[in-house]
């Protein structure tokens, strides 16, 4: 066990259990009423159903609470659905960087998911068809319309560039992987 009697107030990080780290945040602030902040970021995928938006855990498995006494928090925290344990090394149970934390919520002001930006695709630019009939063939940014969210590329067909309209979800770029830690604010 933690040597909890050592802890100052402060930023604490815990372990959820996998994909409920957002249920645990909420328990605990509900139930024990402790402070908590567990940042989530909002994306689409493409799956067998088309694009579809999931939102997950920035740090999946950990979210962090704030507490002027651990010791007496304890036993509540460790007994909240979703929760594991805290995080510790041996016996010390790390404090957070309160810094760390602030610049974080200040970045993902609220309880709202980031929403991850899309990557941006660029005149030029060598992508690949995710579906549809053209599916895996590798094509070139041609034109970009964003106001119908379509995207003009060339694509090599039987041995000529042929110009075609295609959905902006179903291209991805071959040249970069999408950037990371990159978001918009919303919902």
């Amino acid at each position: 066990m933690p040597d909890l009697a050592k802890c100052a107030p402060g930023w604490y990080c815990v372990q959820a259990q996998p994909k409920r780290e957002h249920v645990a945040a909420r328990l605990l602030r509900l139930q024990a009423g402790l402070q908590t902040f567990c940042p989530r970021l909002a994306f689409h995928k493409h799956t067998a159903r088309g694009k579809v938006r999931f939102v997950e855990a920035l740090f999946p498995g950990y979210l962090f609470v704030y507490s002027d006494d651990l010791a007496e928090v304890y036993r509540q925290l460790k007994a909240t659905k979703g929760v594991r344990d805290l995080v510790t090394y041996g016996a010390t149970v790390p404090r957070m960087p309160r810094a760390m934390i602030e610049q974080l919520q200040a970045q993902l002001a609220g309880d709202a998911p980031a929403e991850v930006a899309e990557p941006v695709l660029q005149v030029g630019e060598k992508v690949i068809v995710l579906e549809g009939p053209f599916k895996g063939f590798e094509a070139v940014v041609n034109e970009i319309r964003p106001a119908q969210e379509r995207v003009a590329v060339l694509l090599e067909f039987l041995g000529e560039s042929r110009r075609v309209e295609l959905e902006r979800e179903e291209l991805d770029s071959l040249e970069a992987p999408p950037p990371r830690g990159q978001w918009s604010q919303g919902a």
